[in-house]
């Protein structure tokens, strides 16, 4: 996807499965707050 799409971010978080908005949610707010704060 990387290669089809080169603006796409990818992001790893290392101890986590498939639920990381149960498993890690601040990680996720985080990384979703700082994403939008890039698009303005």
């Amino acid at each position: 996807m990387l290669r089809q799409q080169p603006d796409t971010t990818a992001m790893s978080t290392p101890g986590t499965g498939h639920d990381l908005h149960l498993e890690q949610p601040e990680n996720l707010h985080t990384a979703l707050a700082d994403f939008l704060e890039g698009l303005a």
